[in-house]
């Protein structure tokens, strides 16, 4: 599924248009820029990290989005009773044929976690088949961690290079807003088993290298943008934790982190993404950091 397409296509039908149109009221010529859907623009990008882009109205866009996710369901019956939806199971052999980074470094995640016997698994569907038998049959979250028992969940969406944080965060948070959609309707999803429809807590994270989150050489740039970042998921966060509430009575949050030590954004080694799944399996990822794009200009 193309990049542009994950957020306008079956049950995310119209979300892309609806990011644009908040986008339109919220920054003065970001959207403009590029061709549509205008989130995913580097320039529309940017121009949302600007100091006075952080008012924003971020619980507008959430609600706006859930509801258009629930108009795409109505009549509120679904089409296909796939029990793959929102399954937790380790696959380390999809993709086996994809050599970019981020597919490699998930593959070893999912290896490592099983061999050390860890709650990790891969490539959950998310509305497969939900609208259709062929709809979103690709739409899947990249990584599940389990914590706690079956009461907290980790959603985690893994980048390595190409588009920008803000598309990332809205991706993994239009996957929380469909999970929170199955919650509502969870009686009419009879065949599903899903230990994760039971949870109480999720976190919806995007999990990426240092680089993806800095790439600006100018220390200054880079700490103007990332303190915006922290603000953007502050806002993001409060957002989705109020809509989890409401619609399910489950807490909700939104982060980013940055696997640190990452250095090459393309041509990574194997023994490089070996590392870094390994300090992925030990927590050893952050959240942003404003001091520590301090110390890189140290």
């Amino acid at each position: 599924m193309g990049e542009n397409k994950k957020l306008n296509t079956g049950i995310l039908k119209g979300v892309g248009f609806e990011i644009d149109g908040w986008l339109d009221q919220s920054l003065e010529k970001g959207w403009k820029a590029g061709c549509a859907p205008h989130f995913s623009n580097k320039t529309t990008y940017l121009e949302l990290l600007k100091e006075r882009s952080q008012a924003v109205d971020f619980r507008g866009l959430i609600r706006d989005i859930d509801a258009r996710i629930r108009s795409n369901f109505y009549p509120p019956k679904p089409k296909s009773q796939s029990g793959k939806n929102w399954r937790f199971e380790p696959r380390s052999d999809i993709g086996s044929e994809n050599s970019s980074p981020e597919v490699r470094l998930e593959r070893e995640i999912v290896s490592q976690s099983k061999q050390k016997g860890l709650a990790w698994a891969n490539q959950s569907p998310v509305a497969s088949g939900l609208l259709g038998p062929a709809t979103d049959r690709r739409r899947a979250v990249d990584l599940v961690h389990e914590r706690k028992g079956n009461a907290h969940y980790e959603l985690i969406e893994l980048k390595w290079n190409g588009d920008t944080p803000f598309f990332a965060a809205m991706e993994i948070v239009c996957y929380g807003l469909v999970y929170l959609l199955f919650r509502s309707h969870r009686e009419k999803f009879t065949k599903l088993e899903a230990r994760m429809l039971e949870a109480s807590v999720i976190g919806l994270r995007v999990l990426a290298p240092s680089f993806y989150y800095y790439p600006c050489n100018d220390r200054e740039q880079a700490l103007q943008e990332i303190q915006s970042l922290i603000k953007i998921q502050s806002l993001i966060s409060d957002a989705i934790g109020k809509i989890g509430e409401e619609k399910a009575q489950i807490a909700m949050d939104f982060r980013f982190w940055e696997i640190p030590h990452c250095k090459n954004p393309k041509d990574v080694p194997d023994s490089e993404l070996k590392e870094a799944a390994e300090r992925v399996l030990r927590r050893e990822f952050h959240d942003l950091s404003v001091a520590r794009v301090t110390r890189q200009g140290d």
